[in-house]
């Protein structure tokens, strides 16, 4: 096993990251933003993981960060039922994938399976939007499971906004590319009391929130 992963790393480190960094510049027109935040994420994140949060506008957002924190390997997020899906199965069983389980107990394996991997020095990717909306200009509200994540395992946030470029023309947006923003690392607050845990966790959404709607805003 630790076989396969050191391959896996050298691998993505070598060949993958290259190749997906020119397959992204060739089939999009996406400006790269902020990697001096990349790195001082990576320089956090040595010995213990760390979640990053991206909005969920494009089809190929997953390489938005894999550009961002090359040569990082990086960990994703996915729906179960995706791994049996034909293609979209057999890619996901290559990229490192953890699987979002539904059902009683699949919310704490699943956050269990996270903790594991921030202990192991592993960073996460997380859209907490959830679903997909293709060059959506404005955030949809964020689900709480990786601030929940974030604080319980005391590990940085990296926000990464991603942001259409289009151009108006009489018969409407022209779309020119993306822009990719990484702003700077958010820090959880410190472990909080049982009575306080939760709107520590609403807390931390929102700020990281509002940094990524800012940002938005200030791109369109």
């Amino acid at each position: 096993m630790r076989l396969w992963s050191s391959i896996k790393d050298n691998i993505f480190r070598f060949a993958f990251g290259p190749a997906t960094v020119g397959v992204l510049r060739l089939l999009t027109r996406v400006r790269l933003i902020g990697r001096s935040n990349a790195m001082r994420f990576r320089g956090l994140t040595k010995h213990r993981g760390g979640i990053v949060v991206c909005n969920h506008t494009h089809y190929l957002d997953a390489a938005f960060a894999v550009w961002a924190l090359w040569p990082r390997r990086l960990w994703f997020t996915s729906q179960a039922q995706n791994f049996s899906l034909p293609v979209a199965g057999r890619i996901l069983s290559f990229w490192d994938v953890v699987g979002v389980v539904g059902g009683e107990g699949g919310k704490e394996l699943f956050n269990a399976q996270l903790g594991v991997l921030l202990n192991e020095g592993k960073s996460v990717v997380i859209y907490p939007e959830g679903n997909l909306r293709p060059f959506e200009k404005e955030l949809q509200p964020f689900h709480k499971g990786a601030f929940h994540v974030a604080i319980t395992e005391q590990v940085p946030i990296l926000p990464i906004v991603a942001v259409p470029e289009t151009r108006k023309m009489w018969w409407g947006d022209l779309r020119r590319g993306m822009r990719v923003e990484v702003l700077p690392p958010v820090y959880p607050p410190p472990l909080p009391a049982k009575g306080e845990y939760v709107a520590a966790v609403t807390a931390l959404r929102d700020q990281v929130l509002q940094m990524m709607s800012t940002r938005m805003a200030a791109a369109n």
